[in-house]
């Protein structure tokens, strides 16, 4: 696969219930603490009453990964797929990535004293037995996988999306659905 892979959700669909998170912790072994994918709940209001949604949030797998500048020793790359991993041979868990990172994916091991992040489940897709557990778990489809232009493609997607920052800054692979607020 040569293409950028990408993440799509849709807000509208996700019912908070963290069945990405569970998948990707059992999937990839993550330690109680740091989770690579975190489903976070918004509330606000907006002059019509009150609205609140669910955002599930990893690693963006940016086009411009500022972690992978951020790193000191190069342990953070960027695969000809677009999935940005760490190699922790070469981490030395100085955190700086976690700092440059606006969408908080980097997370620090207490157990092993280095960085780690989503990997997108790269070694399903290089084995060829699936995507992202994230993505194939989730019970409504609110978190899928494809290709960048694929995700793009899709009715309504956007970069921009509420209480993330501007998607210029990383250009992220990943597309939204916004919440569609239903008034009675």
């Amino acid at each position: 696969m040569s293409q950028q892979v990408a993440f799509f959700f849709d807000a509208n669909r996700c019912t908070g219930c963290r069945t990405c998170e569970i998948a990707c912790k059992v999937e990839n072994g993550v330690e109680m603490g740091p989770r690579w994918r975190k489903v976070r709940t918004v509330e606000g209001e907006d002059g019509s009453g009150p609205y609140m949604y669910h955002v599930s949030m990893s690693c963006n797998h940016c086009e411009v990964p500022v972690c992978a500048e951020a790193c000191p020793s190069g342990a953070i790359t960027k695969r000809p797929d677009g999935i940005v991993i760490v190699d922790q041979s070469k981490c030395i868990g100085a955190r700086l990535c976690a700092w440059a990172c606006p969408y908080d994916a980097p997370q620090f091991s207490e157990e092993t004293g280095k960085m780690e992040k989503c990997n997108f489940c790269s070694h399903r897709i290089d084995a060829g037995t699936g995507g992202p557990a994230c993505a194939e778990a989730c019970p409504t489809k609110a978190l899928q996988w494809g290709t960048l232009d694929e995700v793009s493609a899709k009715a309504g997607a956007t970069d921009q999306f509420g209480p993330l920052p501007d998607a210029e800054i990383t250009k992220p692979a990943v597309r939204f659905i916004p919440l569609k607020l239903v008034r009675a």
